[in-house]
């Protein structure tokens, strides 16, 4: 009887075994067969939070691609460009989001102490990443070698689902994503969650985060160290929003724009304080499409100008 026990023992755990190998097996080929590529005609590349995955619209900006993603802080830009860029020799642009919710200490505090998050950033960026890429990041190492360990041997139906559709020459990994269109307008739905963001935690958390500034010098060093020219681009907010922000946090902000701007050859295009009607706004954070198409064109244009600046002997 015993016997027979060990016996059953072993073939559910070489069952078991075998269906890991399977799914560990499944995830390299797809993940070796549909590596991320930008488009050989792309110059331009947008990486950032929701704030430019809805304010940027690569339809109004030539040779442009946005592949922002709602929640992606300075670490997880990092390492997408750092598996991009060198892989995509045609970009002479970058385009990142420069807004004072990014680099407060809230901001650190989520990415370091929020565990349902951090499994969320290492699921949609797990393809092109390794243990080593979350060093310094303040994860929870033991969850984070969980995490990363199940993302290799279970079947991700990430993959599977993009290669059975119907057309299956690129899968989309979830940091892989376009421009957000969005036309609607519903400003009283978020009021209360804006309110409860900014007055409901601890007045420190509002302070800047030296952690956020360092991944944000990290990125900018990495980018101008392959000669690609990065704008920081900050849309617009609803005067909501701007009237609530007390004065010591404005002139914080401000101090942060000097301190970048005297360590890095980088463009700032400040748009947050732009006056925008309420029906070009999503919510209080985010603008619609018809915001979009503004601020689109301003961003298109000050590339343009940079271009125009560089070819023209005139000017050098």
């Amino acid at each position: 009887m015993m016997n027979r026990f060990f016996v059953q023992v072993g073939i559910f755990l070489a069952i078991v075994f075998g269906l890991l190998t399977i799914g560990y097996l499944l995830n390299q080929t797809l993940i070796r067969k549909f590596q991320y590529a930008v488009k050989p005609q792309t110059r331009t590349l947008i990486t950032g939070p929701s704030l430019t995955k809805s304010a940027l619209d690569p339809t109004y900006i030539p040779f442009t691609e946005n592949i922002s993603q709602k929640g992606e802080h300075y670490p997880e830009s990092l390492a997408k460009l750092k598996y991009i860029l060198p892989r995509s020799p045609q970009l002479r642009n970058i385009i990142l989001c420069l807004n004072p919710g990014m680099l407060i200490k809230r901001a650190e505090f989520r990415l370091k102490y929020n565990y349902g998050y951090q499994r969320k950033i290492v699921s949609r960026i797990y393809p092109i990443t390794q243990i080593a890429d979350y060093d310094g990041w303040g994860f929870d190492q033991k969850k984070l070698y969980t995490n990363y360990l199940l993302k290799r041997i279970l079947p991700q139906s990430i993959y599977l689902s993009d290669y059975f559709a119907e057309d299956s020459t690129e899968i989309r990994y979830p940091y892989i994503r376009s421009y957000r269109y969005t036309k609607k307008s519903n400003l009283a739905k978020y009021e209360k969650l804006v309110l409860q963001r900014m007055t409901e935690v601890p007045r420190e958390y509002a302070d800047f985060s030296p952690y956020m500034m360092n991944f944000l010098d990290q990125t900018l060093d990495y980018c101008d160290a392959l000669g690609l020219k990065v704008y920081l681009v900050n849309p617009p907010v609803h005067k909501f929003i701007l009237d609530m922000v007390p004065s010591d946090l404005s002139e914080q902000y401000d101090e942060v724009i000097r301190d970048i701007q005297s360590k890095h050859d980088v463009t700032i295009l400040d748009y947050m304080t732009l006056p925008l009607p309420d029906s070009m706004f999503v919510n209080q954070n985010h603008i619609n499409h018809y915001g979009a198409v503004i601020i689109s064109k301003k961003v298109a244009e000050a590339i343009r100008s940079d271009e125009i600046g560089l070819t023209n002997p005139a000017k050098n």
